[in-house]
């Protein structure tokens, strides 16, 4: 029996004390175990993400960690650069996480087992305007990998209650799986989006980011809402740039 609830693993709280000051850590984990139309993931073990705030427990920033097994399905990227962003890392291996208020907007944020990684604003339904850094790491043995990305607070829409989170892998012309933590109607949507909202279910994530709860909309996004389709955060010029010269060389080579 389909039973989404079960993907939720667990809410820890750990409590510390310093002088003078009481302290509670939240974090949130999620197990990936269905593809994308509704069946159990039962042919490897399950991509987990965590949510947390960032380090020192800052109210400023808030990790986002991918863990599972290393499938090899798909020929690692040789134009991806650990820790930088890189434009086709959805057609690799690679885990997402989606984070969306009531009004449709949300942020991506995408990690493959390489260290290469994506941070997209969208201002509703695949409307990507907005290409992001932060900081990040990597731990990998071959066959297991944990990645982090330290996401600035101001990256996340204001009021985030609605969550969802996805892996892919395999060839995109080839026999390719998209496995989601909440999946889809085959019959209303009968081909694989991770991003149709309305099958995001309810998040707390203001217990890993209370200040989320009372927040306005950063200056990210009301540049990504102002421009309209244009992108103007300034880093998105440098990987269009990145984006054109690469698109230049497969046509070349």
């Amino acid at each position: 029996m389909f039973a989404p609830e079960i993907a939720v693993i667990w809410l820890h709280v750990a409590v510390f004390q310093l002088p003078g000051l009481r302290c509670e850590a939240n974090y949130l984990q999620f197990a990936i175990g269905w593809t994308w139309d509704r069946k159990p993931v039962v042919d490897h073990e399950k991509i987990n993400v965590t949510i947390s705030p960032g380090p020192d427990h800052s109210k400023y920033t808030v990790d986002v960690k991918f863990s599972g097994p290393i499938l090899k399905r798909d020929p690692q990227p040789d134009d991806a650069q650990k820790g930088a962003p890189y434009p086709w890392i959805t057609e690799y291996e690679c885990a997402q996480a989606f984070f969306a208020n009531e009004e449709g907007r949300y942020l991506q944020v995408i990690m493959d087992p390489y260290g290469s990684y994506q941070i997209l604003l969208h201002d509703g339904y695949r409307a990507e305007k907005s290409y992001l850094r932060a900081a990040s790491s990597l731990k990998a043995n071959g066959s297991w990998w944990e990645g982090k990305l330290t996401i600035p607070v101001t990256y996340f829409p204001p009021r985030v209650t609605k969550f969802n989170a996805a892996a892919e892998h395999g060839q995109p012309l080839g026999n390719r799986s998209f496995e989601v933590l909440h999946p889809q109607d085959p019959d209303k949507h009968p081909y694989p989006d991770a991003h149709v909202v309305q099958y995001f279910q309810t998040i707390n994530f203001y217990e890993v980011c209370p200040g989320n709860r009372e927040a306005e909309y950063s200056m990210y996004w009301l540049d990504v809402m102002s421009a309209g389709s244009s992108i103007t955060v300034s880093v998105a010029y440098l990987i269009v740039i990145e984006v054109a010269v690469k698109c230049v060389g497969r046509i070349l080579s």
